[in-house]
């Protein structure tokens, strides 16, 4: 049994991507690759976690931002978790903002855990990165998940997406890991809980890498076994995935979509075949063309130059 539960939430995915940065990184997939690497070091704390979604599906299969705010929330009141963590990264216009923060909100009825909550993420993962301290901020009603979940909450903005200089903590693994070791260790201090770095000798958590004909996934040795990121299969075998949070049992979808090759100025891509229509990444394509690709949230538009 375990005494301390915590929800984690990472921000976006399914058809929210979130902010996106200067390589056409997509801040859902930092957010959840984030998430997935501090369920595992919570668990090795003796800590339960309890997921939004583990694959990149907005909560509850969403389709719109009202809808994926509403499951967010309803997902952890819901539970049974003594505490609550929202995962982002930042981002704005102007691409010299940097730095960390936390947010939180009195509307729930439980001020004084949630600025404790706030505090320690912020100031763990700011000495973990050495990034910029921007404090923890009380946002007052205007986001859903600290006003409306029934439970000490917090959201942390770990560093800006629209930062060159920092959009590495989104895509990078070690970033990744980095990250998440700081936030296991403002939960493990929130509940009172002597942090440990592994389980034990036959606990390590050993980065690994897999290859799958030209594509390298990132993977995890564990007691001998290779443990690769599911999502990350899947999207290179062409199949999607289905998350039951009740049963916690992911489904791989039995779909295929036949591969192509796609040639752009003597870069080879890869693409699919949906209805007889050709697709490709659009990022990889651009690149091919010496163009960039800029994606406008508000507008869910990409927009090539």
């Amino acid at each position: 049994m375990y005494k301390y539960k915590v929800d984690i939430i990472p921000g976006h995915g399914g058809f929210d991507p979130g902010a996106c940065g200067s390589k056409g990184i997509r801040e859902c997939d930092g957010t959840l690759a984030v998430a997935l690497k501090l369920a595992y070091l919570l668990n090795i704390n003796g800590i339960k976690s309890n997921l939004s979604r583990n694959t990149n599906i907005a909560c509850g299969g969403a389709k719109n931002t009202k809808q994926d705010v509403n499951n967010q929330i309803a997902f952890s009141n819901n539970s049974n978790a003594d505490i609550a963590i929202s995962i982002h990264f930042n981002s704005a216009v102007n691409k010299t903002a940097h730095g960390v923060e936390s947010l939180y909100s009195q509307y729930n009825g439980l001020l004084n855990n949630n600025i404790k909550l706030a505090e320690l993420l912020v100031n763990e993962v700011v000495n973990a990165t050495g990034l910029t301290n921007r404090g923890s901020k009380n946002v007052g009603k205007s986001i859903g998940v600290v006003r409306a979940i029934k439970k000490p909450v917090s959201l942390i903005e770990c560093a800006f997406i629209s930062n060159p200089d920092e959009e590495i903590w989104v895509y990078d693994d070690a970033h990744q890991l980095v990250l998440a070791k700081a936030i296991c260790k403002a939960i493990c201090k929130y509940f009172g809980v002597e942090y440990k770095e592994h389980g034990g000798d036959e606990e390590d958590l050993i980065e690994a890498k897999v290859k799958i004909a030209d594509k390298q996934l990132n993977a995890y040795l564990i007691n001998d076994k290779t443990y690769v990121e599911l999502r990350s299969l899947c999207d290179f075998i062409n199949r999607s995935i289905e998350w039951d949070n009740k049963t916690s049992t992911a489904t791989v979808s039995k779909e295929n979509f036949p591969k192509v090759n796609i040639e752009v100025e003597n870069t080879k891509i890869n693409g699919i075949l949906i209805e007889d229509k050709t697709f490709g990444s659009l990022r990889e394509i651009a690149e091919a063309l010496g163009k960039k690709v800029e994606w406008v949230n508000e507008t869910k538009t990409a927009i090539v130059k």
